[in-house]
């Protein structure tokens, strides 16, 4: 997409004193197509695999090794791969804060303003099975597209909750080893990928993120952990919602320090007057990299306590489930099972009190009990590899099968084949069906067939 809209009068000013001598370039840089690109889930395919069986030419983006540009985004959401949750579409610019922030396999982290969800799936890849991610928002509605890629990724050590930093740091202080902070923000830096931004830019909204932001960063602050790091991101370049943000926090909270953020591709920050000084934090600039605006800080918290965290023992699944994983599974699952009302989830081990929170997801939801039987959910299919599998259905990209399994229709199949089996592209799982004489009952969701692109906005 590229940009045809004027720019507001006092943007243009505003930013002809922050670049100076570069704002032709980067007015230029708004009339060329914002670049698509993708980052592949190695939650559930490594790159290189990725990348010998991708029908598409990729160009590696700079700041992270599972990101790239691609040219060719005829029906990208379309792709069997992107409905097997092999990889998530993602602006570029936007896989920086995650990449920065580098979190370790065990760690537990939060994304505090997570919605739509594309930092919560980058950083629950880097975790793997080990950590835990809580992707919390605000919004519950908004939430409802991070649990559609929570499910299509195959992400089980997850907790998606809908609460306030203010409820959040009622009951869990102290505990987080990482946090994210994608602060909600007047948007400048998407103004090419998203022109309508551009109609609703006030010259005084900035002043009203910023007191959102000082406010967010101060309380999210405290949840960390001792020695813990807070990321702190915005897709915007006026300073009072980044460096100034920053400064003033510096200022007042003696136990951070602001840790640098290297990279050759990105910019340095700017300083604000009469505040401590913010040049190690970063800037991403649409005219010097190939991605939108963002600005980047980290802080690392110098007090607080180490926490040790309890696991979760391993219990027995409902006689239902225990039924259908001896049926269906290779091996059954292990681990915490949980029922809520008619659904079981299977938990991560790394325990977390949750209590008086909202909660709208609670790790790997398995399916629901129905009298005496189990009927298992989407993300049961795709949370399982193929080796997991007793009877998987195994389909080429170039299957004609594959765009009819995902259309939902019915397939002709191996009438030695029966009951519960998950259809598979390549090795990776679909989702389920159900086959009974020679015919394969559809069991993909209908809201999810193949009409729908499902594109992220993240």
């Amino acid at each position: 997409m590229t940009n045809s809209k004027p720019l507001p009068q006092a943007y243009i000013e505003r930013m002809q004193a922050l670049l100076a001598d570069d704002f032709a370039d980067y007015q230029a840089a708004l009339s060329q197509p914002a670049p698509t690109a993708l980052r592949v889930n190695t939650t559930k395919v490594d790159v290189a695999r990725f990348l010998q069986l991708f029908d598409r030419r990729l160009e590696p983006i700079g700041w992270t090794s599972d990101g790239f540009y691609c040219q060719d985004d005829r029906d990208l959401g379309l792709h069997p791969y992107y409905h097997a949750g092999l990889f998530y579409i993602q602006e570029a610019s936007a896989m920086a804060p995650v990449a920065t922030m580098q979190p370790a396999a065990s760690d537990i982290v939060l994304d505090l303003c997570a919605a739509p969800g594309g930092k919560t799936m980058q950083i629950a890849a880097l975790l793997g099975e080990n950590g835990l991610i809580v992707s919390n928002d605000i919004s519950a509605s908004r939430l409802k597209a991070t649990i559609h890629h929570i499910e299509r990724l195959g992400i089980k050590q997850a907790f998606v909750m809908a609460e306030s930093v203010d409820r959040l740091s009622a009951s869990a202080l102290g505990i987080f080893d990482k946090i994210l902070v994608d602060a909600p923000c007047s948007g400048e830096g998407m103004f090419r990928k998203d022109p309508k931004l551009i109609d609703h830019w006030q010259e005084d909204s900035a002043a009203h993120y910023a007191a959102i932001q000082k406010d967010l960063l101060k309380k999210a602050f405290k949840l960390l952990k001792g020695d813990g790091e807070l990321t702190y991101s915005t897709c915007t370049f006026t300073p009072l919602e980044n460096e100034c943000v920053i400064a003033s926090f510096l200022q007042v909270e003696a136990n951070a320090v602001l840790l640098a953020v290297d990279n050759k591709d990105f910019s340095a920050a700017v300083n604000c007057p009469d505040l401590p000084t913010t040049t190690r934090c970063a800037r991403l600039y649409p005219h010097r990299l190939k991605g939108e605006g963002h600005f980047i800080a980290r802080v690392k918290r110098l007090d607080g306590q180490a926490v040790n965290y309890s696991r979760l023992a391993p219990n027995q699944p409902p006689e239902p489930l225990k039924v259908f994983m001896a049926n269906v599974l290779s091996k059954p699952l292990t681990g915490h099972f949980k029922t809520i009302g008619q659904q079981v989830y299977l938990l991560p081990e790394r325990a977390l009190d949750t209590t008086g929170l909202r909660v709208l997801r609670s790790g790997w939801l398995l399916g629901k009990i129905k009298g005496d039987k189990f009927e298992p959910a989407h993300s049961f299919a795709l949370g399982l590899t193929i080796d997991q599998i007793k009877q998987p259905l195994k389909l080429n990209l170039n299957d004609a099968a594959v765009i009819k399994y995902l259309k939902c229709e019915s397939l002709s199949i191996d009438a030695a084949l029966t009951g519960w089996l998950v259809v598979t592209v390549d090795g990776f799982p679909l989702g389920w069906g159900k086959a009974q004489r020679g015919r394969l009952k559809n069991k993909y969701p209908a809201h999810l067939r193949l009409m729908r692109a499902g594109r992220s906005c993240d």
